[in-house]
């Protein structure tokens, strides 16, 4: 990845505390962009302490990574932003919560600065249905949030994110680079558990794919869980399905353009 220039200097970034966040701002810095970190504090309760927590824990890590890599944190902003509704009561992930996120970022940040560039740790998955609804394409597409960038806002908004969000390895991948760029210890410091306590559950999905990328990388998970996670009945099918073939690369939306995806139709 080229060092940044002119246009492309300055990125706004959603920072979670998060494993792929942090690892996209890590990246950022240590490859000499001026970050501005935006935090939308979608929960409350506990979530919200040991994400908060985790915060200010990585913030040392990455201010080493600016100096390092000669970049810069601009600013940090937080707000409340229950809004954003993440989950439904039965604890099902709503789809748009990426969206309403990006919405938020161009427009209450990006666009008063005249900024054009978006850093984001993860933007498909669920979000896969903005092809088909914003775009027009018949299926799914594994860059869709850059997509509906293109349609809603135009080229000129890059999306820089560590890999596309898919199937098998990527999170093992995310966390590898991750590790590469802050180290183990770095990449323990962060959160992703899914449910309101001030410890990692052990027993929600992210939980155990985080458990096992450690495992995959061969490295000890520093996580403190209130649950072993390798005692779940899912940790080994994770494990199955994650020794796939590496289906994501680094940085792989960074390019001079966001094209569109193929099959989109606008």
């Amino acid at each position: 990845m080229r060092k940044p220039a002119g246009k492309y200097a300055d990125v706004v970034a959603s920072w979670s505390g998060g494993i792929d966040s942090t690892g996209v701002v890590a990246s950022l810095l240590l490859n000499g962009y001026r970050v501005r970190l935006v935090t939308l504090n979608i929960y409350g309760g506990d979530f919200a302490k040991r994400e908060r927590a985790a915060r200010e824990n990585l913030m040392p890590v990455l201010k080493d990574c600016a100096t390092e890599g000669d970049g810069e944190i601009i600013a940090h902003d937080e707000y409340e932003a229950s809004w954003i509704w993440a989950f439904s009561p039965d604890g099902t992930e709503i789809p748009r919560r990426n969206k309403h996120i990006i919405d938020h970022i161009i427009t209450a940040h990006c666009m008063p600065r005249g900024i054009k560039n978006i850093g984001m740790g993860e933007y498909i998955g669920a979000d896969s249905w903005l092809v088909r609804d914003h775009v027009g394409g018949s299926d799914a597409d594994a860059r869709s949030l850059a997509a509906y960038i293109y349609a809603e806002y135009g080229l000129e908004y890059r999306l820089l994110t560590l890999a596309d969000f898919g199937e098998s390895r990527y999170k093992v991948d995310r966390l590898g680079l991750l590790v590469e760029a802050i180290g183990p210890h770095g990449a323990g410091l962060t959160s992703n558990c899914l449910y309101d306590y001030d410890q990692h559950c052990g027993r929600c999905y992210k939980c155990i794919e985080r458990s096992v990328s450690f495992k995959m990388l061969g490295l000890k998970d520093p996580t403190e869980y209130i649950i072993d996670p390798t005692k779940s009945e899912t940790w080994v099918m994770y494990q199955q399905q994650m020794m796939g073939e590496n289906i994501v690369r680094h940085f792989s939306a960074v390019d001079e353009d966001v094209r569109m995806p193929k099959g989109a139709n606008v």
